[in-house]
């Protein structure tokens, strides 16, 4: 669809996320939410601190994340761009539902020992000022007797990657060349790169469901859809065949609960501020 056609439509801020945890949360934040079609995804509009946001949900990995990004950002010419959604913490400074908002974020698409080229394909910087914007959210404020930040929120680079990170064995083998990263995702590279190449500021802002000392209680993978998200369906049967994975499961679902209630909140706070 033509950008000239979608001018009374066009976004303050487009929002890209991953799975319904994420979608659901940022949703829960919209006042006067309509759907469309956008190139055969379901795009959310409607307003978020009183900013025109475009939502769209791409399903997890770095290709679909810039995809959706490539699409919102023809058919909607959003004015700003941001990457929504969960990570791996691997920093002593971050812990489960905390945010984290990307400093910078380096592209390593490679599994460990899946090419014999260690090093990064790129490092995206996001907008200077929707960065200074955030790192004002994140810092505790200076003032003693003021309230207390509702979100527990820290500023870093984000390491992301095309493969999902599920045990404490992977997060090390990538700790050491995420130096000063605090984080991993599989979406912020994507997005960002849609974004840098179109020369739209964007930001990328992540939120952490499992720490660095922690397995997943599954490997996620082997219950990956089509669209690129996890089947609960099938979640739900592993469990009910394996009852020992459950206090693990339900641990991490909590975690996930508050991760993308945090990340919701921060985002609004944010376009507040901006």
């Amino acid at each position: 669809m033509a950008v000239e056609a979608m001018a009374s439509d066009r976004p303050d801020a487009g929002i890209v996320v991953a799975v319904a945890e994420e979608n659901r949360a940022i949703l829960r934040r919209m006042r006067r939410t309509r759907s469309r079609s956008c190139d055969g995804q379901t795009v959310w509009l409607g307003d978020i601190a009183q900013k025109r946001v475009a939502l769209v949900r791409s399903g997890m990995g770095t290709t679909r994340a810039e995809t959706a990004a490539r699409a919102l950002l023809a058919a909607l010419a959003p004015r700003t761009i941001m990457a929504l959604g969960f990570c791996v913490g691997i920093s002593e400074w971050v812990g489960p539902a905390d945010v984290v908002v990307a400093e910078y974020v380096v592209d390593w698409p490679d599994f460990p020992g899946e090419t014999d080229h260690d090093t990064a394909r790129a490092i995206l910087q996001p907008d200077p000022a929707l960065l200074d914007a955030a790192r004002r959210l994140a810092e505790p404020p200076d003032d003693p007797e003021a309230r207390p930040r509702r979100v527990r929120a820290t500023v870093g680079g984000i390491l992301s990657v095309d493969h999902l990170v599920q045990t404490t064995a992977v997060k090390g083998y990538h700790g050491p060349r995420a130096a000063r990263c605090r984080a991993i995702d599989m979406e912020s590279a994507g997005v960002g790169r849609a974004a840098t190449e179109s020369g739209v500021p964007w930001i990328a802002i992540r939120a952490v469901t499992d720490t660095l000392e922690e397995d997943l209680p599954l490997s996620f993978e082997a219950f990956m859809t089509g669209s690129g998200d996890v089947s609960r369906t099938r979640v739900l049967a592993a469990a009910l065949r394996q009852p020992g994975l459950t206090p693990a499961l339900v641990r991490l679902a909590r975690q996930s609960l508050r991760a993308a209630a945090n990340l919701a909140r921060f985002a609004e706070e944010l376009l507040a501020a901006t």
